[in-house]
């Protein structure tokens, strides 16, 4: 079993039902067969289907918590696998922060990035959806990150 899958059946292990109906069981079940950014969006999309605009708001929120559920403990396992594996003498320690310093930054550009596509629909009823869809694809795409790079290093 690959590690991939061992934290996708960890992060299956407290999967309830979110926001108006929002359940990351299609993504997990996309992730558990070999998915991985295809991945990204299919709670949503299914939570959402003919839905409000208000609900469809609902199911991009509530898989964007799910993801930025996965994004924290993913990131401490790729940085303590990188601590261990690169951690010792001062070179290390400066790649070391400089991971911690990457993530920062990241932070930074999703809220950045996030807050410009909302703006793009200039306070129409659109905006909310596309900060929290862009939120939702950013903070996905980071966990995966992480997960590949767990991936790599424990290999």
């Amino acid at each position: 079993m690959t590690l991939l899958r061992v934290l996708v059946l960890l992060a299956a292990s407290a999967t309830p039902v979110l926001a108006d109906g929002f359940t990351p069981q299609p993504i997990l079940a996309c992730l558990n067969a070999g998915g991985t950014r295809g991945c990204v969006g299919l709670g949503a999309e299914l939570c959402a289907r003919d839905a409000s605009q208000a609900t469809r708001g609902h199911c991009l929120a509530g898989e964007g918590e799910w993801w930025t559920k996965q994004l924290t403990p993913a990131f401490a396992r790729h940085l303590g696998l990188f601590e261990q594996r690169h951690g010792s003498g001062p070179a290390g320690a400066a790649a070391v922060r400089t991971l911690r310093q990457e993530e920062v930054a990241w932070h930074a550009y999703k809220a950045a990035r996030c807050d410009h596509v909302g703006a793009s629909f200039l306070g129409g009823s659109g905006t909310g959806n596309a900060h929290a869809g862009c939120d939702l694809e950013m903070t996905a795409e980071r966990t995966l990150h992480h997960w590949d790079a767990i991936n790599r290093m424990a290999r």
